[in-house]
């Protein structure tokens, strides 16, 4: 017989010819390392994320800025915040009856959005009958109202892009950029304001870059707030923040009765804090004015709203010069309400 001939491997080298994959210790240990890396990178890459839509909304607003200075090369004012359809509607009983348009339709040609301005129609608004509400403008998601400027919305808010109402049926754009209203809520602008109280934008009321005899600079004129969350009314109505064609609080223009990103809940029109739509969590804490005996009447008098943003710590706001200033929610409210006001002759503070 012949002789068989067996190689004299080292063990180890046997050893490692029937190892063919990870034991299980090794691939936790894998998995682990894995988790780490993911959670080490994870709030890198949020925080990134952050800043480019925060660069975002900066362009869009620096945007802003411009078309209100174009605008006022055209005609020697800024637009109305929002414009009544009888403009000597001045008292408390008609500031939210009749509106006819709001400051965005104005500047829309300077903006390049001449042609969705001309969609909007104006025929068959009056005292009653607002502009927002024509079927031709707001009838279907595709009206000139309903849809929305990608401009107007800032990609930090995760908030709902459009209002809709489809038993009426109402189709609305939502924005995260409005302007500031001078007093403290809906009732002390509509009565005669000290110049303290009075800002760029009001109710009837066209202002040319002269009478902002705070400076330029030191004065803001839009500033941000959140498009509300997914919540309905009891009619299946869209809750309302953040429509701009819209003049009431909180849902076209805010105060600066409170620091920007403040805990106080808004005071609201009960079709913009549906129960459900109170999320401080989320930064959208609001109270039905209604409910909580604010106006018994059932008007809107004592409605306000601050200034909101999903920006870590602050909010960014267009000054009366056109640039675009941070303001951190640290600001002390008289330094805001300063800021906020166009001839209160106040000297802003350090923190400004």
């Amino acid at each position: 017989m012949g002789t068989i001939f067996v190689p004299n491997h080292p063990p180890e080298i046997l050893m490692s010819r029937r190892r063919s994959a990870f034991t299980l210790i090794e691939l936790l240990v894998v998995i682990a390392i894995i988790a780490i890396l993911i959670g080490l990178l994870l709030p890198a890459v949020q925080k990134v994320r952050e800043a480019a839509a925060r660069i975002k909304c900066t362009n869009n607003l620096k945007q802003l800025g411009i078309a209100l200075h174009g605008y006022h090369d055209a005609n020697e004012k800024l637009p109305a915040g929002h414009t009544s359809v009888n403009s000597i509607h001045q008292g408390i009983n008609q500031m939210h009856a009749g509106e006819s348009t709001a400051w965005l339709y104005h500047v829309l040609p300077y903006l390049e959005q001449e042609a969705a301005q001309k969609q909007v129609s104006l025929a068959g608004a009056n005292l009653h009958v607002h502009v927002w509400v024509l079927p031709a403008n707001a009838g279907t998601p595709n009206s000139p109202l309903a849809i929305p400027f990608p401009w107007m919305q800032c990609p930090s808010d995760f908030g709902p892009r459009t209002y809709q109402y489809a038993a009426y049926p109402l189709y609305l754009s939502k924005s995260n950029y409005l302007p500031i209203y001078g007093g403290l809520n809906f009732y002390t602008h509509a009565n005669t304001l000290s110049a303290g109280q009075r800002t760029a934008f009001s109710w009837n009321r066209t202002l040319p870059l002269l009478g902002i005899t705070d400076g330029l600079s030191n004065t803001v004129v839009l500033t941000e707030y959140l498009r509300g969350t997914d919540a309905t009314t009891s009619n299946g109505a869209s809750e309302s923040r953040g429509i701009v064609w819209n003049g009431l609080p909180g849902v076209g223009h805010v105060y600066a009765a409170q620091t920007p990103n403040t805990r106080t809940a808004d005071i609201l029109w009960r079709a913009a804090c549906p129960p459900a739509a109170n999320q401080p969590n989320q930064n959208l804490p609001c109270v039905d004015g209604l409910n909580t005996g604010m106006f018994s009447s059932g008007d809107a008098y004592d409605t306000t709203a601050a200034s909101r943003s999903r920006h870590t710590g602050g909010v960014q706001c267009v000054l009366g010069d056109g640039a675009v200033r941070f303001v951190r929610d640290s600001i002390n409210l008289a330094t805001w309400q300063a800021a906020s006001s166009i001839s209160g002759g106040e000297v802003l503070g350090s923190d400004w």
